[in-house]
C-alpha cells in the first residue's frame, strides 16, 4: 500500500525535560522530514517542567517554523504523563512518539507507513547498548521471563521509546484508566497488533548527558516494580501463597514446641524456636505490608486528583495547517456571494 502525502495527517509528540541544547536541531530535522513527506502535520513539544532555557528556545522557534505546538506542564510529571498529555491533544491520523535528543527523525516515514498497512502500533527497537551494565541485562531478561510466565504479556526487548500509534490506538489508549502507568505496554492496553522496527539512537548535538544516558539498574528496578504492580495482581497473589506457607510453617513450629514441652524435661520450653519464629513472621508481615502499600499507592493515584500534568501554557506557530487547500472554513464574503447567487 503506497501512502500519498495528502492522505495522512501525522502528529509528532516529543516530551522534553531540560533539553534546550537539542531542541533547535530536532525541530529543524523533524520539520524538514514531515514537510517533505506529508501534506499536513503537527510537531507537538511537551515541556515536562524543564528548568533550563527550553521555553525560551521554543519561543524563538514558534515564529520560524510552521505547524509547531508547545505545551508546558505546571510541574514535572514524568515522561509517561507528558506523552499522555500530548496524545490527548494531537489531531493527526497517526501519532509519532519520540525523544528530541536521541531518536532519528528519518525513520518517521517508514514507521508511519508500517502503521498505515494495518498495524495499529509500531514500536522502535534500539540495538544493544554497550553502556548497559551486566546486572541490568540479566535483570531485564529475568523480568521479561516473569512477564511472560506470570503476568500474561510479552514485554518487547530493547524498546527505544519511539513509537507510532494509529488514531484507533490513540483513542483506545486515552480511555484506559491509569493509562500513564506504563506506556510501553501499548499492545496490552489496546489489544491491537504491533510491529517492531529497529533503528539506531544517536545523541543530537547539544543534547545533555542526562537526556541521552541509559537508565541505571535501580531506575530499571523501579520501572519493573511499577509494571508488575500496575498491570497484574500476581505479586499480591504470590504474597498470599507465601502467607499460607508461612502459616503452615508456624503451625508446625507450634506443634514442635508443644512436643518439646511434653517430651523434654531439660530444655526451656520453646524459647529458641519461638524466637526464630517471631523473627521470621515479623519479616513476612513487613513484606506483605510493603506490597499492600504499593497497591494502595496505585489506587490512591487513580482516585485522588492530581495536577502534576496540568498544562499552564499552550503556544502555537502562526501556521497550523501545512496544506491550506484543506481548510474547511471559507471567507465570509465568499459565503455572502454564494447566498446571493443561489438564494
Amino acid at each position: 500500500m503506497s501512502v500519498k502525502k495528502a492522505e495522512l495527517f501525522v502528529s509528532v509528540v516529543a516530551p522534553l525535560q531540560d533539553e534546550a541544547g537539542a531542541i533547535k536541531g530536532f525541530v529543524d530535522e523533524a520539520s524538514a522530514v514531515l514537510d517533505s513527506s506529508y501534506a499536513n502535520y503537527e510537531l507537538l513539544l511537551v515541556d515536562d517542567g524543564s528548568r533550563d532555557r527550553t521555553r525560551d528556545e521554543i519561543g524563538g522557534l514558534l515564529a520560524t517554523y510552521k505547524c509547531l505546538r508547545y505545551l508546558r506542564l505546571a510541574r514535572r510529571a514524568g515522561r509517561e504523563a507528558a506523552v499522555m498529555t500530548g496524545l490527548e491533544s494531537v489531531i493527526g491520523d497517526y501519532a509519532v512518539i519520540m525523544s528530541a535528543s536521541l531518536d532519528p527523525v528519518d525513520r518517521i516515514p517508514a514507521m508511519v507507513a508500517e502503521a498505515a498497512r494495518g498495524n495499529g502500533v509500531v514500536l522502535g527497537v534500539r540495538g544493544p547498548d554497550s553502556r548497559e551494565s551486566l546486572a541490568s541485562r540479566w535483570g531485564g531478561r529475568a523480568f521479561r521471563w516473569y512477564c511472560r510466565r506470570f503476568l500474561g504479556f510479552t514485554l518487547p526487548t530493547r524498546l527505544s521509546g519511539m513509537a507510532v500509534l494509529s488514531r484507533q490506538a490513540i483513542n483506545s489508549l486515552v480511555r484506559v484508566k491509569g493509562k500513564g502507568s506504563y506506556l510501553r505496554l501499548f499492545t496490552k492496553y489496546t489489544g491491537l497488533d504491533h510491529r517492531e522496527i529497529e533503528h539506531v539512537q544517536a545523541p543530537r548535538p547539544g543534547a545533555s548527558g542526562k537526556a541521552t544516558s541509559p537508565d541505571g539498574f535501580w531506575r530499571k528496578l523501579e520501572t519493573a516494580t511499577d509494571i508488575a504492580v500496575s498491570n497484574s495482581t500476581h505479586p499480591l497473589r504470590a504474597v498470599t501463597y507465601l502467607g499460607l506457607i508461612a502459616g503452615a510453617i508456624n503451625l508446625l513450629s507450634m506443634t514442635y514446641i508443644v512436643a518439646v514441652y511434653l517430651l523434654k524435661d531439660d530444655v526451656q520450653p520453646g524459647w529458641t524456636t519461638s524466637s526464630m519464629q517471631s523473627a521470621v513472621m515479623f519479616f513476612l508481615v513487613f513484606v506483605i505490608l510493603t506490597v499492600f502499600a504499593e497497591y494502595l499507592g496505585k489506587l490512591m493515584n487513580q482516585v485522588v486528583p492530581h495536577d502534576t500534568d496540568t498544562v499552564i501554557e499552550d503556544l502555537t506557530s502562526s501556521t497550523l495547517l501545512a496544506d491550506e487547500q484543506k481548510l474547511n472554513v471559507i471567507d465570509r464574503s465568499e459565503r455572502a456571494d454564494d447566498e446571493r447567487t443561489y438564494g
